[in-house]
């Protein structure tokens, strides 16, 4: 159409030309030589350029349809859900995985809205999804619930976008994918967590979890209500605050030790309780993996074991006590062994006299007692006789009464004696030793000759008599005993404290009950009973048959001063047992007459020498009968009834003396 056009114009351009010229034969031809030519070029250009134009336009087609052929191929080779559809959500296009996942063909999709291929509860927010992504165009998946064919439903994930299409305005494309499975083991996975769940916090144990960065991700009820604190206190390193300082770096070492062996774990640490008290707790730990073996963290649970630390205590408490006893008895036996093997010539107080009456007197006054006794008297009196009959009265009395002679042992000594010592502790200490102390644990301990006791040593029985603790030799463990201390000297203690070898403090803690001990000069009168029970028992001993006893060494006896006082008289028996040939006691020996300052000046009565003494203790006094300090505390008697019995001596008057000099002075 083109060519043609362009003949015609060129035609009639020539001839105009050539109406107004008188050409020459040349002239009159060459011209329309020239346009025949290029009539002829310019044809020949025309067609090159239509044909080119249509091979272009041929091979853009088939371009095109290959282009088409090769988006087809992919699309519905797709294993995705691939579909075009209108604002409205009418479908304009639909691939295969499209057409099969619904069990339809195209042609039924195609036209269709998809909204109504989703359950109506949730067809609204489809709406308002598509209705957003034109206004705000983006690409975000979305996931909805679809009905397929066979009526089951299935969940579908959409990424939809707008395009452009010719004719239809603005068109949505998307790309989905079955999701059904993912959201089901998802739905599953739930359910096991709230099952899971149900079930952990209707336990009766303490359970957690933890991830990786062995942060807490889970607690259950139980713990909460153990610790009182909330699931958003406890969660990472929360859990951790409520441990026990001293449990603190223990639990963490064997945690850091468990999580690099991916192994599992138990620890014992104290968790602190809703009520601010720390609880023993039993935790165990267990590995958790996935199914391709991959390391999640850990599970575990707790139980509150207290109860059981405490008996586990209890019983090693026991236990240590069954030592100890095993141990103490052990020792006791030795002791006792040894003190059997000992000769006690005088095995009983023997006298009838006044002294020796107020003597049992005051020892059955303090025998009951745990109140701490002082014997005092001259070499041989039977000052242990006294501390062996008050123990024999006490409540003490099923356990043996220790005894230590503080004169008998060197300083070094007398102290391991007295508190024992560890293995090791000097040279020589080759086992560990208990020391009398702990020996008379609950029972009594006489420290015979107490004022022989080394000075450096005083403050350790000072500490024990106030705190009742001791330590063993070469040990810091501190000790604690029961002992009642009945203390026995031929001293002049207080003599010793204003000389400096007494400490004053100890000698008044050991003061507090005396009771002194009358030499055999001043109870003459108890000698002939006491030379029939010596006798009786050394002729039985010796197999002797002595009947009587001679008056003339009766008197020999009794005009002796005896400055060896009991002892001296026993061995003097002893002596004539032994060589005595009949039935009669004859005394062989030669005593020296007595010195007159060695003879009592009068006999007292029972009451004299209770009224002296009751006096001597008012004297310390003050004259203070009530009170801590009181003369009725030291006495063992009721305030009261030493009023009565003050008024029944006749010290009532001194009393009201004291009294009126007081108010006086104030």
């Amino acid at each position: 159409m083109l060519i043609r056009l362009a003949k015609i114009g060129l035609t009639l351009a020539l001839g105009r030309f050539l109406l107004f010229v008188e050409p020459t034969f040349w002239e009159q031809y060459k011209w329309r030589i020239v346009g025949v030519v290029s009539l002829c070029i310019v044809e020949a250009l025309l067609i090159a350029w239509l044909l080119i134009s249509q091979s272009r336009r041929r091979q853009a087609e088939a371009d095109s349809r290959a282009s088409e052929q090769r988006y087809r191929n992919v699309v519905e080779t797709q294993t995705e859900l691939i579909c075009r559809f209108l604002h409205d959500t009418t479908l304009t296009f639909v691939n295969d995985a499209y057409c099969r996942h619904f069990g339809k063909t195209r042609e039924q999709l195609i036209g269709t809205k998809f909204v109504d291929l989703i359950p109506e509860h949730a067809r609204d927010a489809a709406l308002d999804h598509v209705t957003s992504l034109i206004r705000n165009p983006r690409a975000e998946p979305y996931e909805h619930e679809v009905v397929l064919q066979n009526g089951k439903r299935g969940w579908q994930e959409w990424i939809d976008h707008v395009v452009e299409a010719n004719g239809h305005g603005i068109e949505l494309q998307g790309i989905g994918r079955d999701i059904t499975k993912r959201r089901e083991a998802e739905e599953a996975l739930r359910s096991s967590e709230t099952r899971f769940q149900t079930m952990a916090d209707s336990a009766p144990l303490l359970i957690w979890t933890c991830g990786l960065d062995k942060l807490c991700s889970y607690v259950n009820q139980g713990w909460l209500e153990f610790t009182g604190r909330t699931i958003e206190q406890e969660l990472g390193n929360g859990w951790a605050e409520g441990i026990f300082s001293e449990d603190y770096a223990r639990c963490w070492e064997i945690l850091d030790s468990a999580f690099d062996r991916r192994e599992a774990f138990k620890v014992e640490y104290r968790l602190r309780r809703a009520d601010g008290v720390f609880r023993w707790v039993y935790t165990s730990g267990t590995p958790r993996f996935s199914s391709e073996g991959e390391f999640l963290g850990y599970i575990g649970s707790c139980i509150d074991i207290a109860d059981r630390k405490e008996a586990e205590e209890a019983l090693q408490n026991a236990h240590e006590e069954v030592n100890k006893l095993k141990n103490q008895l052990q020792a006791e036996n030795i002791y006792l062994q040894e003190e059997i093997r000992l000769a006690h010539h005088v095995d009983e107080i023997v006298g009838e006299s006044n002294a020796i009456k107020y003597v049992l007197f005051k020892t059955e006054q303090v025998a009951k007692t745990d109140t701490t006794v002082l014997i005092l008297g001259e070499t041989g009196t039977g000052k242990e006789l006294v501390a062996r009959a008050i123990h024999s009265q006490s409540i003490r009395k099923d356990r043996p009464l220790v005894k230590v002679n503080c004169a008998a042992l060197s300083a070094s000594l007398i102290e391991s004696e007295l508190f024992g010592h560890e293995k090791g502790a000097f040279t020589g200490a080759v086992a560990r030793k208990i020391g009398r102390f702990e020996l008379a644990d609950g029972a009594t301990l006489f420290l015979d000759e107490i004022g022989e006791l080394p000075l450096e040593l005083q403050p350790k029985l000072l500490r024990v008599i106030q705190e009742g603790e001791i330590e063993r030799l070469g040990s810091s463990k501190t000790i604690k005993v029961d002992v009642r201390i009945i203390a026995a000297t031929n001293r002049h203690l207080k003599g010793e404290v204003e000389k400096g070898t007494f400490r004053e403090d100890l000698w008044y803690r050991l003061n507090v009950f005396p009771i002194t001990v009358p030499p055999l000069r001043q109870r003459k009168e108890d000698i002939p009973q006491m030379v029939e029970h010596f006798v009786g028992s050394l002729s039985k001993k010796l197999g002797k048959k002595i009947t009587s006893i001679s008056p003339v060494t009766l008197k020999k006896l009794q005009d002796y001063s005896w400055p060896g006082n009991v002892r001296e008289l026993a061995n003097v028996i002893e002596r004539a047992v032994v060589t005595v040939q009949g039935p009669v006691l004859h005394i062989a020996d030669h005593f020296e007459q007595p010195h007159p300052e060695e003879l009592p000046d009068s006999t007292k009565t029972l009451e004299e020498m209770e009224k002296q003494y009751i006096s001597g203790i008012l004297d310390q006094t003050a004259w203070r009968i009530d009170g801590p300090d009181g003369a009725a505390r030291i006495l063992g008697l009721n305030p009261s009834t030493l009023r009565t019995r003050l008024v029944k001596l006749g010290l009532q008057k001194n009393i009201r003396a004291v009294a009126g000099s007081s108010k006086a002075t104030s």
